[in-house]
């Protein structure tokens, strides 16, 4: 075929290809028009889905804009971004390693020796009995907290956002703070004093974070406390 394009000649070889030649042509341009064809009507119909979603998306607002406003169109639109698509693409939960082989995997980068958390209890609580013989004798009034300090910063707390370990929405902490400020302000000053915690706080859950994006492995984690004792 290339030889004829060089001599302007067709040899009978080449001729016997020509019907064939002639179907391909044809399934080419009638695959090509399919193609665009489905394109066109793609495009349309995603344009037209998009359209419909975001009509719905203003209405709905339209009822909540009195209480919640920008906010809460924030939420509604916020998993649609990329970045939403690619955390929700890299959640590891029901695909990811068992908690078995995570513990295991866990308990051997630490290089330590397994324990129970009583014990662990027992001795976080013996160790900060004897830290107290460290204490200061004397502080400065200056350095303690006051219970106005804690109301002010307890107001700082974010509010509609996810609660921490204790489950304590930020909402319902500075709603109690107005007329029960001066039992948390004996909490904290107490923590404050003696340079311990409850032993209620200690420990924390460990959330397990894929090193490269797809890992699925116990070896491909990476353990993050997210809180310590």
């Amino acid at each position: 075929m290339f030889q004829a394009w060089r001599t302007n000649r067709v040899t009978d070889e080449i001729a016997i290809l020509r019907p064939w030649m002639r179907l391909a042509d044809s399934a080419i341009a009638l695959h090509s028009w399919q193609f665009h064809r489905l394109c066109a009507e793609v495009t349309h119909a995603v344009r037209q889905d998009d359209k419909h979603f975001y009509e719905e998306l203003a209405s709905e607002q339209g009822a909540i804009a009195a209480d919640e406003g920008l906010s809460g169109l924030w939420r509604k639109i916020k998993h649609l971004l990329p970045k939403g698509v690619a955390k929700r693409k890299a959640n590891i939960r029901c695909t990811g390693p068992q908690v078995d082989d995570l513990a295991a995997h866990y308990a051997q980068l630490e290089a330590g020796q397994e324990v129970a958390y009583d014990d662990l209890l027992q001795q976080c609580a013996q160790r900060q009995h004897e830290a107290q013989f460290d204490l200061s004798l004397q502080l400065h009034l200056s350095e303690l907290p006051t219970r106005v300090e804690v109301e002010q910063l307890c107001k700082l707390a974010k509010r509609r956002k996810a609660p921490g370990l204790d489950g304590i929405q930020a909402e319902h902490l500075q709603d109690l703070m107005a007329a029960h400020s001066d039992v948390f302000f004996q909490l904290l000053f107490k923590m404050w004093t003696v340079s311990a915690e409850p032993l209620q706080f200690k420990g924390g859950y460990i959330c397990s974070i894929a090193k490269k994006h797809g890992a699925l492995t116990a070896s491909g984690m990476r353990g993050i406390c997210s809180w310590t004792c």
